[in-house]
């Protein structure tokens, strides 16, 4: 079972409150274990001070008082002053005087036989030296055994002498018990200190520790809650609810990733509209791709009466403007048509469907009386209303009277047609213009018929303007010069596919991958 994202904040906060007080507890028992320990550091030194203060205060005192019977035999004035300063200072525990030769002359805890002096352990060096040891004596003060004492000896010194003569020296022997009752009782007092701040170190800490839990689930609801919505909110989106939202009403960084995610959502939505109405427009595309694809002949040679006609067609973008036909009328007479809608696109494309259409339609209704410049006139009228104005069509309408060997043509503002013949004296490059207005103007007056006379072999080239205007990578286009330059070097014998190969290469060579600006259309026909 996943613990909640409330539960995982409680929890680590809580944690982090217990860290923290024990941690506090620890330092405030420490620094009160340090203060008792000082203490009794301060203790111990002070005791040890008083009673080398006391020893050393005493042996002046016994300088004076017994210096002229450490030089003689009697030793019971010397016991009886032992005995005194053991009685009046309970912390000398035993007091023992030897002369300058080490003899102990007096000792408060064992009376001293004249006739067998014991001496002071150690050298004679050592005697006269001042000292403080600790030890523990089997038997001091009456028979009590085990306790440490403290061992002070100190020389006493001729005090009728200038120079520091010691005659003897004196050997107290303090009791540490009352020190160490007092340090039992600061050890004791230090255990009770500690005990009473873990105490209130644990009240503290429980205290804390529920508060810090409060507060942790509180800031753990308030920061739960709105991600929980947004899991939710983000779960309804994964379902395909794209409507819903994150209410948002802090201003903080949970707020912040909720307006984040209401963003992210709503492009989302745009997005997915976006790919629907793109998927739209590529079926639409689609649908006017093939509806393109039976506008314009197929790539190949095609025969028509009197003339074998080849055409090369390359759209700007997915759908063009562009496109020609051919057909064969009756009495031996073939029509072709180019044309180049203003613009690219599905719009260019209905236009091009609408005039196709109309052509065909002309084509069974006239049959081999069709008329170019009539042709002209319908096709203005129709793109006029199809186009309501907005739309334009340049095009060249073309019969061929194989019976007469005359070619019959009209222009609506498109580039000339070109006529290629061989003679003796070379090739020849003729211009086929005709005077017209745009088609869609709605002016029908203006179309110009013309009439010229073919012979065999004769070369008959159209092109829309973006076979000229195509541009390279330098910005400049490919031109007129540049296409008539390439068909003067043509030879009587090629044939149309040839030519739109050799035309075709020569653009693709001078282009060198730069797209289309506009659409492009070659049609090559050659006099049969």
């Amino acid at each position: 079972m996943r613990a909640s994202l409330g539960v995982k904040l409680t929890l680590t906060s809580t944690l982090l409150v217990a860290i923290v007080v024990a941690f506090l507890g620890y330092t405030h028992a420490d620094s009160v274990r340090q203060e008792h320990d000082d203490w009794a550091a301060e203790r111990t030194l002070t005791y040890r001070q008083q009673v080398t203060e006391l020893a050393e205060s005493a042996t002046n005192l016994l300088a004076v008082a017994v210096s002229e019977h450490l030089m003689g035999t009697e030793l019971e004035p010397l016991d009886l002053v032992a005995r005194q300063i053991v009685r009046r200072d309970a912390r000398v525990a035993t007091l023992r005087i030897a002369n300058q030769s080490g003899d102990i002359l007096a000792d408060s805890a064992n009376r001293v036989d004249p006739m067998k002096l014991v001496k002071l352990p150690g050298s004679a060096a050592d005697w006269f030296e001042p000292s403080q040891r600790e030890e523990t004596h089997p038997d001091v003060a009456g028979g009590a055994t085990g306790k440490k004492v403290l061992v002070l000896q100190r020389p006493i010194l001729d005090p009728g002498s200038e120079v520091a003569k010691p005659i003897g020296t004196v050997e107290f022997t303090y009791d540490l018990s009352p020190l160490a009752a007092q340090l039992q009782q600061i050890e004791q007092q230090r255990k009770d200190a500690v005990s009473r701040s873990l105490g209130f170190t644990l009240k503290i800490g429980l205290l804390a520790l529920i508060i810090g839990a409060l507060l942790s689930l509180f800031q753990g609801i308030r920061y739960a809650q709105p991600i929980r919505k947004l899991a939710a909110t983000t779960s309804k989106i994964a379902q395909g609810d794209l409507t819903a939202r994150v209410d948002v009403r802090q201003s903080d960084e949970v707020g912040a990733l909720g307006h984040q995610f209401n963003h992210m959502a709503d492009r989302i939505q745009t997005l997915l509209k976006d790919t629907v109405a793109r998927a739209e427009l590529e079926h639409e595309l689609n649908l006017a791709r093939e509806i393109q694809s039976v506008l314009v002949p197929r790539p190949g040679t095609h025969a028509a009466p009197g003339i074998d006609v080849a055409g090369y067609y390359e759209p700007a973008s997915n759908v063009g403007g562009d496109f020609w036909d051919l057909s064969a009328l009756p009495r031996g007479r073939s029509a072709i048509l180019i044309g180049d809608v203003t613009g690219h696109g599905v719009p260019a494309s209905i236009l091009t469907a609408t005039a196709k259409g109309c052509l065909d339609t002309l084509r069974h209704v006239h049959g081999g009386d069709m008329q170019v410049a009539e042709t002209m006139r319908v096709l203005d009228r129709v793109i006029h209303d199809a186009g309501h104005g907005a739309f334009f069509m340049t095009a060249t309408a073309i019969v061929l009277d194989a019976t007469e060997n005359a070619l019959y043509f009209s222009a609506a503002a498109h580039p000339p047609g070109l006529l290629i013949r061989w003679t003796e004296s070379g090739v020849k490059v003729s211009r086929l213009a005709a005077r017209g207005n745009r088609l869609g103007d709605g002016d029908a007056s203006g179309f110009e018929a013309k009439r010229i006379r073919v012979a065999k072999d004769d070369l008959l080239v159209w092109y829309t303007d973006g076979l000229v205007d195509a541009i390279n990578d330098e910005g400049r286009p490919y031109s007129t010069r540049a296409l008539l330059h390439i068909l003067g070097q043509l030879e009587q014998s090629n044939t149309p596919d040839q030519v739109l190969e050799r035309v075709v290469a020569d653009i693709r060579r001078f282009r060198k991958g730069t797209p289309l600006q506009d659409d492009v259309t070659l049609v090559v026909g050659k006099v049969a």
